[in-house]
């Protein structure tokens, strides 16, 4: 499996805004590809700087499924994006494959 992984900085008044974006449309048109199995939104604790940070992370099932997203729908998603916050936002991106998963039960604290 392949780990895509986007860290975002969004200046502060454009957050919400930028959130009912990935939500609301920029999400769900990468999950429609069906290149992906599962997404993560995740904000990133505040360091003291003047921006917002996030993570976006989507699972696809391999390399195959990804290089596909990569081709066929990634330019013109990004452009959409690019047009609506690419002057407001700042964006690494991180491609990661997965080699172990597990998780652990809950215990009490």
């Amino acid at each position: 499996m392949v780990l895509y992984n986007l860290t975002i900085a969004v200046e502060p008044q454009q957050s919400l805004e930028w959130l009912d974006y990935m939500r609301s449309t920029h999400i769900p048109q990468i999950m429609e590809t069906g290149c992906f199995i599962h997404f993560r939104i995740c904000q990133i604790p505040a360091s003291g700087d003047n921006e917002s940070t996030f993570a976006v992370q989507y699972t696809a099932p391999s390399m195959r499924h990804f290089e596909r997203y990569e081709t066929a729908f990634a330019p013109g998603l990004r452009e959409d994006y690019q047009k609506r916050f690419g002057q407001n936002t700042g964006i690494f991106r991180t491609i990661l494959q997965i080699l172990d998963e597990g998780s652990a039960p809950m215990r009490e604290l």
